[in-house]
């Protein structure tokens, strides 16, 4: 996550788009380290403009990636699994308050910590107690080191849920959990009687315009494929029945669109989902606090909501300051050497538009890495 500054307060100077594109092309073209395979999309948005730009190869020998290139999105894909809860909140459908048990058939066992039973609401802000991956997860590792996930299905998930003991109590301790995450996706299909895709798409994706967030591509999509550390194309992705973990697919355009709803633009049911989605916050140890699906950086009396994917060949980020009304979207395919340089590329694009603007913050700088 990273930085982008006060504008708008402080009587400094609002940014406009080319200073921003300049600012942008410079920062990539410094800190982007060209794997042999692969490309990079980064979109900005300011109060009333947006920009994508696209760099490197959406495959190999193939075009540059634009605003429409998919790309797997890994967890920042929590985020829509989050805003999916609050709507169905607001739709009295679930409270965050229920014990997952009551989304899951009678027949599943849902570990508990001396009579403490998880909530949807701790699922959402990791604070289940459920450790990151499911049981046996090592050794699917051995089996298939990109994709441990590929195959799980939801009977497996719940089997194995019932051995699971948890970490702490409920509610005590953040600890991130790909397996939370992914069982609040299939208790929020289970109530509603849905896939999950088809639960994103009608909840989230229709209503916006969103025409290439999904979990499974279509024929229409410009993939971008995600390659290995030697360069070889990987498989795509796939979380299994933990789809709402990191499963989703999405495009910059898309994206850049979806965090609108932070500023309050868009449909008023995912507004208010929105601005609740923010409200709800959890301590972490590192000076962040979690929201239900956004984490978020706070640096003197701003903060930035951002989340961050990490699959087999891509690496994403969505953040945004709500201030500014700026927000910044990057997706990139290719692991070589993605890992060092992705880190450090979108605290730079931060840092640097800020200073094109205000005064730099190497305190903010500082605290985002």
């Amino acid at each position: 996550m990273s930085d982008v500054g006060n504008w708008i307060g402080d009587g400094t100077r609002e940014l406009d788009q080319p200073r921003a594109e300049a600012v942008t092309q410079e920062v990539v073209e410094r800190v982007w380290k060209a794997p042999r395979r692969g490309g990079l999309v980064v979109g900005v948005g300011g109060p009333r403009w947006r920009f994508v730009l696209g760099f490197g190869h959406v495959a190999r020998g193939d075009v540059m990636p634009t605003a429409e290139t998919v790309f797997e999105i890994a967890s920042v894909t929590k985020v829509f699994t989050a805003l999916a809860l609050v709507v169905l909140a607001g739709r009295r459908l679930v409270q965050l308050d229920d014990p997952v048990r009551m989304a899951l058939p009678e027949t599943v066992r849902v570990p508990s910590w001396h009579g403490r039973e998880i909530t949807l609401r701790q699922l959402c802000l990791h604070t289940s107690g459920l450790p990151k991956h499911p049981r046996g997860t090592p050794r699917r590792w051995l089996r298939h080191p990109s994709r441990p996930y590929a195959g799980l299905t939801t009977g497996a998930v719940f089997r194995d849920l019932g051995r699971t003991r948890l970490r702490n109590e409920p509610g005590s301790r953040w600890e991130y959990s790909n397996l939370g995450m992914g069982m609040l996706g299939i208790a929020l299909a289970q109530v509603t009687g849905a896939s999950y895709e088809t639960l994103i798409n009608d909840l989230i994706c229709a209503p916006l315009g969103l025409g290439h967030t999904r979990v499974a591509p279509t024929a229409d999509d410009q993939l971008a494929v995600g390659y290995g550390r030697f360069g070889h194309a990987l498989e795509p992705g796939s979380h299994g029945s933990l789809a709402g973990a990191g499963d989703l697919r999405s495009c910059a355009a898309d994206l850049m669109e979806f965090t609108r709803l932070g500023f309050g633009e868009g449909p008023d049911e995912l507004v208010r989902a929105a601005r609740d989605s923010l409200a709800v916050r959890f301590p972490v140890s590192d000076g962040s606090e979690q929201a239900l699906g956004w984490r978020i950086w706070r640096v003197r009396d701003d903060e930035w909501p951002g989340h961050g994917g990490d699959s087999a060949g891509f690496r994403s980020s969505v953040s945004f300051h709500v201030p500014s009304r700026t927000a910044l979207v990057a997706l990139s395919n290719g692991t070589h050497g993605a890992q060092t340089w992705f880190d450090a590329l979108v605290p730079e694009l931060w840092k640097g538009l800020q200073a094109a603007s205000s005064r730099p913050s190497s305190r903010f700088h500082d605290a985002m890495r």
